[in-house]
């Protein structure tokens, strides 16, 4: 029989009654709110742990506060050295034979009882014939003032109380002149100079390394404008309206170096300068046009054409004209630098640069004005002077940053101006025409540099 319940009971386990939808929200429910107690639990868990950090930091920022407040015995301290200074002041005071000046010491033995450790009994009061003498040794004199009515001499003696010796030893200590060890004694300024100077040129060294012996290449954009001095008189300023500025590219290479104390900087260049004449105007004049048909005759019954009348007539024409030029100037340049520097911070650095370009003319070729409007004539570099060198002023402002300790990056700018004119009148074909002018330039170069050890 019990085998038979323990084996219904089995199948029964086995068995799995589905759950109503009832039964399913309540068990979902419950579910949720178990999950929600537990969220609950965290948080009070997460503020528990925030108010302990919170009370540990006060607790720690209130140590140190009361570890750095300083302490009521400082005022003690400050109480008693005081009081030694007084008590040393006093003993500085000479002794003279008068009762007055025993009294004195007499109470200030009464008032240093507390630190000399003397028993009030042994203070005595000396008679009026005779004044006492505190001698320490056999060695130690004491003598009146110059007022005194007579001499106080030491006489050896035993020293029968230890008030004596305590006043005597401190009044000695007083008069010593304390020096110093040797080793703690500051270094002299002779030596210290040296050793100062040696220093400071181990450093300027260090850092005028990468300004010692630098190489630098760069590249980057020119820009140039050309500008009429005399021509034509009046025309002059429309002339200079009618020239635009242009832009074309160089590269080069400088050596940075330090002599006499400066920085300098030698290099070499391949410089392209262009700039536009750009030319626009409007013109109308009569023309004369030779056997123009002047009058038609038609019938105006069939349209034919009976008669023609041809001549000479007289027309307005309006043209307008435009010419767009690149002039080009190509040379090969030798800059030649003096050069400032200063930290902007300690990876950037700005600074100037002022100098000389030499430029070597290599070819040039352009279009130029003619005396009477409109009138554009061709240049080449044969109408030029045969001196192809040329030297200009130039100034010139670079940033530059660090990357490495040997390597570093510089953007700049360079401005020059460069005289532009060709041959005298006398020296040219029939077909050319002198000009004389300037050309402006401008370098914009993004370069790296390299230290040299």
């Amino acid at each position: 029989m019990n085998d038979f319940e323990k084996q219904f009971q089995e199948q029964l386990r086995q068995e799995h009654t589905p759950l109503s939808g009832q039964e399913q929200d309540s068990l979902w429910d419950s579910i949720a709110s178990e999950l929600d107690a537990d969220d609950v639990k965290a948080n009070h868990l997460r503020t528990r742990r925030r108010t302990a950090v919170y009370i540990a930091a006060v607790g720690i920022l209130a140590a140190l506060g009361w570890s750095m407040y300083p302490a009521p015995e400082s005022h003690n301290v400050t109480k008693q050295n005081q009081k030694q200074t007084q008590e040393s002041e006093a003993l500085h005071t000479r002794v003279t034979p008068n009762n007055d000046a025993i009294g004195s010491a007499v109470v200030f033995a009464a008032n240093s009882e507390g630190n000399l450790e003397v028993p009030a009994k042994d203070i005595e009061k000396p008679g009026a014939t005779e004044p006492p003498a505190i001698v320490a040794n056999e060695r130690l004199e004491a003598r009146a003032p110059l007022g005194s009515s007579k001499d106080l001499n030491t006489a050896p003696v035993e020293a029968k109380d230890e008030r004596a010796i305590a006043l005597t030893a401190l009044h000695l200590l007083l008069f010593l002149d304390l020096q110093n060890p040797p080793e703690s004694s500051p270094l002299p300024a002779a030596e210290l100079v040296p050793m100062a100077a040696a220093i400071n040129e181990k450093n300027s060294a260090h850092n005028g390394l990468r300004r010692s012996f630098n190489i630098r290449m760069y590249q980057g954009p020119t820009w140039s404008k050309f500008n009429y001095l005399e021509q034509n008189g009046p025309d002059l300023l429309a002339q200079n309206d009618n020239m635009k500025a242009g832009g074309a590219w160089s590269a080069g290479a400088m050596i940075e170096f330090d002599a006499l104390r400066q920085h300098w900087g030698v290099g070499i260049e391949w410089n392209e300068y262009i700039h536009q004449l750009n030319y626009r105007a409007t013109f109308e004049q009569i023309t004369t046009l030779e056997d123009a048909l002047l009058q038609v005759e038609v019938d105006p019954n069939t349209g034919d054409t009976l008669n023609s009348v041809f001549g000479d007539a007289e027309v307005l024409v309006v043209a307008q004209r435009r010419v767009v030029h690149h002039n080009r100037l190509r040379a090969i340049t030798i800059p030649l630098e003096w050069q400032n520097q200063w930290s902007l911070t300690p990876v950037l650095q700005g600074g100037i640069a002022l100098g000389a370009l030499v430029h070597w003319r290599t070819s040039l070729s352009g279009r130029t004005f003619a005396g009477e409007e409109g009138n554009i004539v061709n240049y080449s570099d044969s109408e030029f002077p045969s001196n192809r060198i040329a030297v200009t002023p130039m100034f010139r402002i670079h940033a530059t940053y660090d990357i490495a300790p040997d390597w570093s990056i510089e953007l700049s700018a360079r401005m020059a101006s460069l005289k532009h004119a060709s041959k005298p009148s006398s020296e040219l074909p029939d077909q050319s025409v002198q000009f004389k002018g300037r050309l402006l330039t401008g370098n914009l170069s993004f370069g790296v540099a390299r230290a040299i050890r």
